[in-house]
């Protein structure tokens, strides 16, 4: 039993390479990949934690995030310490290598924008390959703050 388990662990970490590879990724073998069609440079796995996105996008919110935590900012990674939430171009970058594999799930952008009273805030959905707005905060529901992964990027398109 344990060698098939090892085995299938085996075949899904090749076809996790193969299919970096396919999209143009290049694993840089110290945590990080980069698109060689962008030249971003993207945090390969997140830290499995989840975030509201005022802690994600490190927006000071003095009930959603008093201490102004900005998750990537803390974050070094490769030799690097200019991280920062990518943007909603950005993560569509890349759903199509991360959609669908094991890291798969709910990311944070940065993008956010206010309608009348409510603060919607973008994200994507790596088991869809799909982006989606979520409203953070309004009069209907004020303490709605989904909390969701954050990976990180850097460099800029």
């Amino acid at each position: 039993m344990r060698l098939w388990v090892i085995a299938v662990l085996m075949l899904v970490s090749t076809l996790f390479v193969l299919q970096a590879e396919a999209a143009g990724l290049v694993d840089n073998g110290d945590g990080t990949v980069t698109d060689d069609k962008t030249g971003l440079m993207w945090q390969k796995q997140d830290d499995g934690k989840q975030y509201n996105w005022y802690q994600a996008s490190g927006t000071y919110y003095k009930k959603y995030n008093p201490t102004s935590e900005n998750v990537c900012r803390s974050l070094t990674l490769g030799g690097k310490s200019d991280w920062r939430l990518p943007s909603k171009r950005e993560l569509e970058t890349i759903l199509a290598y991360f959609w669908n594999t094991a890291s798969g799930g709910w990311y944070w952008s940065s993008a956010m924008f206010v309608k009348e009273d409510d603060v919607y805030a973008s994200y994507a959905n790596l088991v869809d390959g799909k982006i989606y707005m979520t409203l953070i905060e309004g009069p209907i529901r004020p303490e709605f703050l989904m909390p969701l992964k954050v990976k990180c990027v850097r460099g800029g398109m």
